[in-house]
């Protein structure tokens, strides 16, 4: 059977790193796998953790990095470090279900797509989380907490853009990677019995801070593959970028939770006004962006200083 790799990149992850490697080591799978960890310069207790693990099995293996230089380089730094035919990607503050390496690499080996998307799980309840939850459910794209794909594959692809800087993994780069394997005809299988369980923000301050860290990456993105609203945004014409991107983009993601998700009239009011706080503080990067290009650089260097 194929040898398979799974990337876990972790900054700062004290409160939940053990208990992440744990549910991987306890997997019901006959599939020969490895765990590369990769440590973003964590300045918490991950490093003394992330010490010990190792000596309790050899299926582990911990890359510690000096600097801090993303979760994105991290990524592509333990896909280049894996000796298997499958890479799968998770991060350090997921749990696994018990058959959840099976099922995710179970496709990829039947040759019914080169890369598959799992499901990800809330642990944990309350109102924030319910938003999130959300959220999740109108992504498009691949998510880094439960992703596998050919090594192969990913290596032509050029792994992920490594100036998607942000280190928790809330910047665009996934969505980039997933544009790009569209683009060049990769199949993307969405596996329901994958599934990981995932910590969520569970107060407002924590999500609006999210928030603001997908905006972000979100302009990031449109600089690099729509240009079109940039220049909207240079030519100064704000009132109608706003209407097709805030009023237009939060409506829709509006009526789409409405359509797909079963939440009370309050947490649809509070989606709402989310999305249509992600689609202001987007406009306004891309305004600040296309005065100062050196600018977005710095903003997400302060976001990883964090």
């Amino acid at each position: 059977m194929p040898a398979v790799s799974i990337v876990v990149p972790t900054c700062n992850a004290e409160k939940h790193v053990s208990r992440c490697v744990r549910s991987i080591l306890l997997q019901q799978t006959q599939h020969n796998y490895a765990i590369i960890i990769v440590d973003d310069a964590s300045t918490d207790g991950t490093p003394e953790i992330l010490r010990e693990i190792p000596l309790k099995t050899k299926k582990i293996k911990v890359i510690p990095q000096p600097k801090r230089i993303g979760s994105y380089a991290c990524r592509n730094l333990g896909s280049r470090t894996a000796q298997g035919d499958i890479i799968v990607f998770t991060e350090p503050d997921c749990v696994h279900s018990p058959n959840w390496l099976e099922k995710v690499v179970s496709p990829i080996i039947s040759r019914k797509a080169g890369a598959v998307q799992g499901i990800i799980k809330s642990i944990g309840s309350g109102v924030w989380v319910e938003l999130e939850k959300a959220r999740i459910s109108l992504y498009r794209g691949v998510n880094t907490k439960n992703f596998a794909i050919k090594k192969e594959i990913f290596d032509e692809l050029g792994g992920f853009d490594e100036s998607f800087l942000l280190s928790d993994d809330v910047s665009a780069g996934d969505v980039d990677f997933y544009h790009r394997m569209l683009k060049a005809g990769v199949s993307l299988h969405h596996e329901e019995y994958a599934v990981v369980y995932h910590y969520w923000p569970n107060n407002p301050l924590e999500f609006l801070s999210k928030s603001r860290m997908y905006s972000l990456g979100r302009t990031q993105f449109l600089l690099k593959h729509n240009p079109r609203s940039v220049e909207l945004i240079a030519r100064r014409n704000l009132v109608r970028y706003l209407a097709g991107r805030v009023l237009g983009g939060a409506l829709e993601s509006f009526t789409k939770t409405k359509e797909r998700i079963a939440l009370p009239a309050l947490l649809k009011v509070l989606f709402f006004h989310y999305y249509l706080t992600f689609y202001m503080l987007t406009s306004r990067f891309l305004a600040m962006y296309a005065k100062n290009p050196k600018l977005m650089e710095t903003d997400q260097m302060g976001f990883m200083q964090r």
